[in-house]
């Protein structure tokens, strides 16, 4: 007759809420690490902005040291050979006339942006959303300049208004309005400024004053606004237009200088000519 050992198993198997708890914990620390590589990429990215603009700076006074003044544009700089870097938009902008001289460049990439001045000075932001190239119906005197005149001037249409612009976004602009050109009719109320206007969802008005009456008068523009909720089919419209009664409108030119208009609530590194 044998006699049948039992063998007794000290193995248990994993529960229902101890696999959860595992795979919870699973779940965090995957987060934890792509968080902490997201924020290891940005920060390499704003590091190699901040390098290039350190770089292409030493280049700029390199340039006024031996031209004495800055280049008029980036292509000019280093002899001609310019200066880029991959995958980097640059905006720049000098006034050589400004004692002492002067100048903002302004490098983008991966939707960081960051700039330096002439003093080493280094601020995030900065990027210039709008291309004068782009208008339509005006008049370029340089590269940040140009002439307006109408009751109200489409400059972009709505694509391009949907590929500068984002909905309910805060936005600064600052520019230079200088009157150039008017009649002599009275002058009830003077409007110069911007819109975005649709026929069927109407105006988002920004960047207007109402102080120019007399040829050679300026303003500082310098304010933010906030875009509507839906831009659908908003067309961005420039008004130069003077009211003398109320119904007869004269028509202006303006001269707009300097035109930057760049996310967030303050304008950066950027000096509006006089």
């Amino acid at each position: 007759m044998f006699k049948s050992n039992k063998i007794k198993s000290n193995s248990s198997a994993f529960t229902i809420v101890e696999l959860l708890v595992v795979i919870v914990v699973i779940g965090v620390l995957a987060a934890i690490t792509i968080v902490s590589y997201t924020g290891i990429t940005s920060k390499a990215a704003i590091t190699s902005l901040q390098l290039n603009l350190t770089n292409a700076s030493k280049q700029l006074k390199i340039d006024q040291v031996i031209s004495a003044g800055y280049p008029t544009s980036l292509k000019a700089a280093n002899e001609g050979k310019g200066i880029s870097s991959p995958g980097v938009t640059y905006q720049y902008y000098a006034d050589n006339a400004a004692n002492p001289q002067t100048f903002c460049l302004t490098a983008t990439k991966s939707n960081q942006s960051y700039n330096i001045n002439q003093d080493n000075v280094m601020t995030n932001g900065g990027e210039n959303i709008i291309s004068i190239d782009q208008f339509r119906s005006v008049t370029l005197k340089s590269s940040n300049s140009f002439e307006a005149s109408a009751w109200a001037t489409t400059f972009l249409y709505s694509p391009q208004v949907l590929a500068v612009f984002e909905p309910s976004t805060t936005y600064h602009i600052k520019a230079t309005y200088k009157l150039i050109a008017k009649s002599d009719l009275p002058v009830f109320s003077t409007q110069i400024g911007f819109n975005l206007y649709s026929s069927s969802t109407g105006s988002s008005m920004f960047g207007i004053t109402y102080t120019l009456k007399d040829v050679g008068d300026i303003y500082q523009l310098d304010s933010s606004f906030t875009t509507p909720a839906s831009l659908g089919d908003k067309k961005l419209v420039f008004y130069s237009n003077r009211y003398t009664d109320g119904t007869a409108v004269e028509l202006g030119r303006v001269l707009v200088e300097n035109l930057k208009i760049e996310k967030g609530t303050r304008a950066t590194c950027w000096t509006p000519g006089a």
